[in-house]
């Protein structure tokens, strides 16, 4: 739903070289602390603004969305939860703004800005509490924030979109979670996930409905170079494919461009029942495989476990889906990654959280990682974005330059009240 400090160029470009000649690129030893270049906090006074889904796009716009409880355009708010969607120049200067929903509760959960400049942003909508939400996918002009068209995707159970990626043609494939039966699929359990495909002009012309007995969460998608996309998220029980025992509460799933029913493989991982474990963002590196990111509450590679909550760095090849978990980075506290992007190097960043729990009071940290081609750990830094924070969302923005997106406070927040959204570019 889903990611800066000071290199040289000189650096950057030796490294496209050797990739361009076949040689193994050297380990990145030069990233360090970022710099705040761009700085756009996101307040409705005295309710909550969340940042959810960042993306850059076409020229080097940026866009980003989430959820407000107050107003950020000129029209009134529309419920409970609205969601937006905001559209930067590469300086940071706004373009437009839209704020949207019903009278219940929406958001937007992730973005992509397409080759034409079309901004296209899913969700979910809820029309009055407590009534259960549907999944939203809106397109958006990328000059003028006009909306394009709308498309729900509904059952009379719960439904949400959670992430979004597009194709070199336009269509765009978005992944989420329901709880119904979406025709002519049949529900095979408590949740299941979904893909489905849209064209530019936003027909839905491909859908795949997947999962088990028990339940079954999306979050997140990645396209890969031939075309086809997989999909990372969470089980409770064994994902069809996957095996007859249960493997870990971690899955992927690779379906081909048409979203055939049979998936072209299925991999389940991550250790025994009762190990917290999520894989929550993923991303294709440059040499065609996958890398996702995430957090767990057991070992589940070769490092040791560290604290509750440890962040978690895995791969899995996209010819078979191979899934190895290569680090676990922790402490004493709680560690949670949420974002990732993947640069031409090879190097993973990593957008989220560190928690430390105090009997006085709570802390929190926006804290961004970033991980060599040989998964060694780069960086670790702490985004300055006010006392307590929480980092969303990570976009790349350039050769060692990222957008991160989030939620910022004085004080550790309390329901719908207290935190605003932040967006900032920084450069390493």
């Amino acid at each position: 739903m889903g990611t800066d400090a000071g290199w040289s160029g000189s650096g950057a470009l030796a490294l496209v070289l050797l990739a361009a000649v076949g040689c193994s690129a050297p380990r990145a030893t030069d990233v360090g602390p970022g710099t705040t270049i761009v700085s756009a906090p996101i307040v409705s006074v005295g309710v909550e603004d969340e940042v959810r889904a960042v993306a850059v796009g076409p020229g080097s716009v940026v866009a980003f969305g989430g959820a407000t409880a107050g107003q950020l355009t000129v029209d009134a708010p529309n419920g409970d939860l609205d969601a937006f969607v905001v559209l930067l120049e590469a300086d940071g200067g706004e373009r437009w703004r839209a704020q949207f929903g019903g009278a219940g509760e929406d958001a937007v959960t992730d973005l992509v800005v397409r080759d034409d400049g079309v901004v296209v942003a899913v969700g979910l909508t809820t029309e009055a509490w407590p009534a259960l939400p549907d999944a939203i996918v809106v397109a958006f002009d990328g000059t003028t924030g006009a909306t394009l068209w709308t498309h729900v995707v509904a059952t009379p159970e719960r439904d949400v979109a959670v992430a979004v990626v597009v194709d070199g043609e336009g269509r765009a494939y978005v992944a989420g979670t329901t709880r119904g039966s979406i025709a002519p699929f049949v529900s095979a359990g408590f949740d299941d996930v979904y893909v489905a495909r849209f064209t530019p002009a936003g027909v839905l012309d491909a859908f795949v409905q997947f999962g088990g007995t028990g339940f079954d969460r999306a979050y997140d998608l990645a396209l890969l170079p031939g075309g086809d996309v997989v999909l990372v998220g969470e089980t409770g029980d064994v994902v069809p494919g996957a095996g007859p025992a249960f493997l870990g509460p971690a899955f992927a799933v690779r379906f081909a461009a048409d979203l055939a029913a049979s998936p072209v493989w299925v991999v389940q991982g991550g250790g025994t029942d009762g190990i917290n474990l999520d894989l929550v963002a993923l991303a294709v590196d440059p040499g065609g495989d996958l890398i996702a990111a995430g957090f767990t509450t057991g070992q589940v590679g070769p490092d040791p476990k560290q604290g509750d909550y440890d962040l978690v760095l895995a791969r899995i090849a996209a010819t078979d889906g191979t899934l190895s978990f290569v680090r676990q980075v922790g402490g004493a506290n709680a560690h949670f990654g949420s974002s990732l992007a993947v640069d031409a190097a090879g190097r993973a960043w990593v957008g989220g959280t560190v928690f430390t729990f105090d009997p006085v009071e709570d802390t929190s940290e926006a804290t961004l990682w970033v991980f060599g081609q040989d998964d060694a750990l780069l960086l670790s830094e702490v985004v300055p974005v006010g006392t307590h924070g929480g980092a969303n969302a990570v976009a790349l923005a350039g050769d060692r330059e990222v957008w991160l997106g989030g939620w910022a406070a004085a004080a550790m927040p309390g329901a719908r009240s207290g935190w605003d959204g932040f967006l900032v570019r920084r450069r390493h």
